[in-house]
C-alpha cells in the first residue's frame, strides 16, 4: 500500500456470526502489524474502524521475514519429521561443489515422498510462496554430475491469477469482449510461482539457471502430456511470473537464450497481498463467503479474492485494505513470437518453441556461472557452506 497519508475507514454491516468472527480475527491480523483498528458490536449492526497507515518498502520486506520465521515456526513438527528421514541429505557440502561438473536433471513431483521434499525446502524461501493451485507442476532440480544427486533448488508452475492487469493488457485480453479470447489463452498460460535455488548453488548464480529451466522443452512437454484431451493436444504458450521483492528480479533480466531475452517484463502489480491475513482470517472469510455465495471451490480457492468477497459483504473498502504488499515487476516467458500472436487471437495455430534443457545448461555456463566465479566474496560463501549450519539456522 502506498497512500501518502494516512488513510480512516469506517463501516457498518448487519450483523452475524459469521461476520463477527471475519472481522475479529482481520482485527487481530491488522493489530500485528502495527494498523489501529476496532470491531464494535452495536444492537444488530457492527462497525468497524480502521486508520490505515502507509508503509515503506522497507517496512514491508521486514514484515515478510517475520512472516517466514512465523511459518517456518508453525512448520517446525514437519521438519523435523523430514529431518528424521533423511531429507536434509539432499544438500550438498559446499567444499564438495565443482560448478562446471553440475548436471541438472528436472524431477517431477509425482509421490507423497517427492512431494513433501518440494515443500520442505519451499518453506525454505525468503519470501513465502503462495500454494500451487489447480494445474501444477512441482520440480525438483537435480545435479546428477554430484554423487547423490543433491538437489540444486525447486520450482513450481501453476494456473495462472484470471486477473492481471499488465498481462491482460499486454495480450489484448482486456473487455467483456474479449473474455472468450482470454479464458482461451489462459489454458496455455501457467504461472511460476516459486523459483529459488538452495546453497550452495545459490551463491553462483544457479537461481537463473532455474528460471531458464522452468520455459524449457521439458516443461512444455509435460504440461502438454498432463493437460491436453483425447481430441485435441493443449500446448504451453507462456508463462507470467512476478518479482517477489520488488520490481527488478536479477533471476529473470537478460536471459538471451532468444532475441530480447526469454523473460520480458510487462509491467508491474498493484501491490495487493494476503500474506500477512492468518489461516484463520483465510478461514473465516471462506465459512463467510460460502454462508453468502454458497459452496463453490471456484469462488474461495484464490485467498485474494476471497478476501475480496469477504470484506465487501462486511461493506469495507477491498481496495485499501488489500493493497499492502509493495508492486512487483511482472515478467512473461513465450514459447516463441508466434506463441505471443495466438494468444492476442491474431492467429488461430502457432509453433511453440522452448529452448532445450542442454541449450540453457550450456548458456548458462558460458555466461552466468564465468561471472559468478569471477565474485570472490560468493564463490567464499559456497565453500563454506555447511548443510548442518544452515539447519541449525532453520531451528533457531
Amino acid at each position: 500500500m502506498h497512500p501518502k497519508h494516512s488513510i480512516s475507514i469506517y463501516s457498518t454491516c448487519k450483523s452475524s456470526r459469521s461476520k463477527k468472527q471475519f472481522l475479529e480475527s482481520l482485527a487481530t491480523d491488522l493489530h500485528k502489524i502495527g494498523i489501529t483498528c476496532a470491531l464494535h458490536q452495536q444492537g444488530k449492526k457492527l462497525e468497524f474502524k480502521v486508520c490505515l497507515r502507509p508503509f515503506e518498502p522497507s517496512e514491508i520486506l521486514e514484515l515478510m521475514k517475520k512472516e517466514r520465521a512465523i511459518r517456518l515456526q508453525r512448520q517446525k513438527a514437519f521438519i523435523q519429521q523430514m529431518e528424521a528421514q533423511g531429507a536434509f541429505c539432499f544438500l550438498l557440502e559446499g567444499k564438495t561443489l565443482v560448478p562446471m561438473h553440475i548436471k541438472p536433471r528436472l524431477q517431477f513431483c509425482n509421490s507423497p515422498k517427492e512431494h513433501n521434499l518440494f515443500n520442505l525446502y519451499g518453506a525454505f524461501q525468503s519470501v513465502p510462496a503462495p500454494s500451487l493451485r489447480y494445474r501444477r507442476l512441482a520440480v525438483l532440480v537435480r545435479d546428477d554430475g554430484h554423487n547423490g544427486s543433491p538437489i540444486m533448488g525447486i520450482f513450481g508452475l501453476s494456473s495462472c491469477f484470471y486477473s492481471l492487469g499488465c498481462r491482460d493488457r499486454f495480450l489484448g485480453w482486456v473487455g467483456a469482449e474479449n473474455r472468450q479470447l482470454k479464458n482461451k489463452g489462459l489454458n496455455s498460460c501457467m504461472q511460476l510461482s516459486i523459483c529459488m535455488a538452495l546453497p550452495p548453488y545459490s551463491y553462483i548464480r544457479v537461481g537463473r539457471l532455474l528460471a531458464a529451466l522452468a520455459a524449457s522443452n521439458v516443461i512444455a512437454n509435460e504440461f502438454s502430456r498432463r493437460y491436453s484431451s483425447r481430441e485435441q493436444r493443449n500446448e504451453l504458450r507462456a508463462i507470467v511470473t512476478t518479482c517477489a521483492s520488488g520490481l527488478h528480479a536479477p533471476i529473470f533480466n537478460r536471459i538471451m537464450l532468444v532475441p530480447g531475452g526469454l523473460y520480458k517484463r510487462i509491467g508491474e502489480t498493484v501491490g495487493y497481498s494476503t500474506l500477512f491475513f492468518s489461516k484463520e482470517t483465510l478461514a473465516a472469510a471462506r465459512i463467510l463467503v460460502r454462508e453468502q455465495e454458497g459452496a463453490c471451490s471456484s469462488i474461495t480457492a484464490r485467498s485474494v479474492r476471497t478476501l475480496k468477497m469477504a470484506l465487501n459483504i462486511c461493506g469495507i473498502p477491498r481496495e485499501r485494505l488489500l493493497r499492502f504488499g509493495i508492486s512487483k515487476g511482472v515478467y512473461l516467458a513465450a514459447g516463441g513470437l508466434q506463441s505471443i500472436e495466438y494468444l492476442r487471437g491474431t492467429i488461430n495455430e502457432a509453433i511453440t518453441t522452448w529452448p532445450t534443457v542442454e541449450q540453457i545448461v550450456s548458456y548458462w555456463k558460458s555466461r552466468d556461472l564465468p561471472k559468478a566465479l569471477a565474485d570472490d566474496k560468493h564463490v567464499r560463501a559456497m565453500t563454506e557452506f555447511r548443510p548442518e549450519e544452515f539447519i541449525q539456522s532453520l531451528k533457531s
